[in-house]
Protein backbone atom coordinates (compact mmCIF):
# COMPACT_ATOMS: atom_id res chain seq x y z
CA UNK A 1 0.00 0.00 0.00
CA UNK A 2 1.05 3.63 -0.98
CA UNK A 3 1.50 5.96 1.91
CA UNK A 4 1.35 9.85 1.05
CA UNK A 5 4.25 10.81 2.80
CA UNK A 6 4.37 13.82 4.44
CA UNK A 7 6.78 16.31 2.54
CA UNK A 8 8.84 18.92 5.22
CA UNK A 9 9.51 22.19 3.34
CA UNK A 10 13.23 22.93 3.30
CA UNK A 11 12.54 26.62 3.99
CA UNK A 12 10.98 26.39 7.17
CA UNK A 13 14.89 25.66 8.32
CA UNK A 14 14.88 29.75 7.21
CA UNK A 15 13.48 30.25 10.41
CA UNK A 16 16.18 28.70 12.32
CA UNK A 17 19.02 30.84 13.56
CA UNK A 18 21.65 30.32 11.78
CA UNK A 19 24.16 32.95 13.46
CA UNK A 20 26.03 29.95 14.88
CA UNK A 21 28.50 28.09 12.95
CA UNK A 22 27.29 25.00 14.95
CA UNK A 23 23.16 25.58 14.29
CA UNK A 24 24.68 25.83 10.67
CA UNK A 25 26.39 22.86 10.59
CA UNK A 26 23.07 20.92 12.28
CA UNK A 27 20.89 22.45 9.79
CA UNK A 28 23.37 21.28 6.72
CA UNK A 29 23.38 17.77 8.28
CA UNK A 30 19.59 17.67 8.84
CA UNK A 31 19.00 18.87 5.02
CA UNK A 32 21.66 16.59 3.47
CA UNK A 33 20.40 13.49 5.75
CA UNK A 34 16.17 14.23 5.26
CA UNK A 35 17.29 14.62 1.24
CA UNK A 36 18.70 10.78 1.40
CA UNK A 37 15.70 10.01 3.28
CA UNK A 38 13.48 11.43 0.77
CA UNK A 39 15.04 9.79 -1.82
CA UNK A 40 16.02 6.45 -0.89
CA UNK A 41 12.24 6.27 0.56
CA UNK A 42 10.85 7.50 -3.68
CA UNK A 43 13.13 4.89 -4.69
CA UNK A 44 10.99 2.10 -2.66
CA UNK A 45 13.78 1.46 -0.05
CA UNK A 46 12.68 1.15 3.24
CA UNK A 47 15.22 -0.22 4.85
CA UNK A 48 18.12 1.54 3.27
CA UNK A 49 15.94 5.23 4.47
CA UNK A 50 15.51 3.97 8.04
CA UNK A 51 19.17 5.30 9.30
CA UNK A 52 18.36 8.72 7.38
CA UNK A 53 15.28 9.22 8.93
CA UNK A 54 16.34 8.46 12.11
CA UNK A 55 19.18 10.66 11.69
CA UNK A 56 16.77 13.71 10.55
CA UNK A 57 14.65 12.97 13.61
CA UNK A 58 16.90 13.37 15.60
CA UNK A 59 18.97 16.32 14.35
CA UNK A 60 15.59 18.49 13.99
CA UNK A 61 14.98 18.11 17.66
CA UNK A 62 17.82 20.03 18.30
CA UNK A 63 16.72 22.60 15.77
CA UNK A 64 13.15 22.66 16.51
CA UNK A 65 10.90 23.04 19.34
CA UNK A 66 10.49 19.21 20.87
CA UNK A 67 6.19 20.12 19.86
CA UNK A 68 6.58 21.67 16.57
CA UNK A 69 4.75 20.59 13.18
CA UNK A 70 8.35 19.75 12.06
CA UNK A 71 9.09 17.38 14.66
CA UNK A 72 4.84 15.87 14.34
CA UNK A 73 5.99 15.13 10.49
CA UNK A 74 9.20 13.91 10.75
CA UNK A 75 8.45 11.28 14.02
CA UNK A 76 5.36 10.71 11.73
CA UNK A 77 7.85 9.71 8.71
CA UNK A 78 10.20 7.71 11.03
CA UNK A 79 7.57 5.74 11.96
CA UNK A 80 5.70 5.05 8.91
CA UNK A 81 9.19 4.30 7.26
CA UNK A 82 9.62 1.33 9.87
CA UNK A 83 6.40 -0.26 9.19
CA UNK A 84 7.50 -0.32 5.45
CA UNK A 85 10.85 -1.90 6.83
CA UNK A 86 8.53 -4.46 8.34
CA UNK A 87 9.48 -3.43 12.43
CA UNK A 88 5.81 -3.53 13.54
CA UNK A 89 7.10 -3.47 17.51
CA UNK A 90 9.31 -0.35 16.96
CA UNK A 91 7.00 1.05 14.45
CA UNK A 92 3.91 1.20 16.96
CA UNK A 93 6.29 2.64 19.76
CA UNK A 94 6.85 5.82 17.58
CA UNK A 95 3.40 6.14 16.40
CA UNK A 96 2.24 6.31 20.39
CA UNK A 97 4.95 8.70 20.36
CA UNK A 98 3.75 10.67 17.35
CA UNK A 99 0.30 10.71 18.86
CA UNK A 100 1.47 12.67 21.98
CA UNK A 101 3.30 15.06 19.67
CA UNK A 102 0.26 15.61 17.68
CA UNK A 103 -2.04 16.26 20.53
CA UNK A 104 0.24 18.30 21.52
CA UNK A 105 0.89 20.45 18.52
CA UNK A 106 -3.04 20.10 16.74
CA UNK A 107 -5.30 19.53 19.59
CA UNK A 108 -7.23 16.37 21.08
CA UNK A 109 -9.66 16.64 18.39
CA UNK A 110 -7.79 17.41 15.40
CA UNK A 111 -8.30 15.88 12.25
CA UNK A 112 -4.64 15.26 11.62
CA UNK A 113 -4.70 12.78 14.27
CA UNK A 114 -6.98 10.20 11.84
CA UNK A 115 -4.26 9.16 10.03
CA UNK A 116 -2.30 8.38 12.91
CA UNK A 117 -4.58 6.91 15.00
CA UNK A 118 -4.91 4.83 11.96
CA UNK A 119 -1.38 3.79 11.08
CA UNK A 120 -0.83 3.38 14.66
CA UNK A 121 -3.74 0.64 14.42
CA UNK A 122 -2.06 -1.07 11.49
CA UNK A 123 0.93 -1.14 13.53
CA UNK A 124 -0.38 -3.00 16.17
CA UNK A 125 -2.67 -5.14 14.64
CA UNK A 126 -0.43 -8.47 14.56
CA UNK A 127 0.85 -7.23 18.76
CA UNK A 128 -1.91 -5.75 20.40
CA UNK A 129 -5.21 -6.34 19.40
CA UNK A 130 -6.78 -4.28 22.17
CA UNK A 131 -4.35 -1.36 21.25
CA UNK A 132 -5.18 -1.60 17.77
CA UNK A 133 -8.96 -1.69 17.99
CA UNK A 134 -8.21 1.29 20.52
CA UNK A 135 -6.79 2.97 18.21
CA UNK A 136 -8.80 2.95 15.16
CA UNK A 137 -11.92 3.74 17.13
CA UNK A 138 -9.73 6.85 17.97
CA UNK A 139 -9.64 7.64 14.02
CA UNK A 140 -12.97 7.62 13.77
Amino acid sequence: MKKTRISLLFFLLASVNTAFPQTEDITKQFNNAYRAFQSLNQEGKPEESLEFAKTALDLAQSLFDENSETIAALSYNYALNLMDAGQQRESARELSKTVKIYTQVFGRDSESLASVYFDEGRANAGLNARKSRRSFQRGI
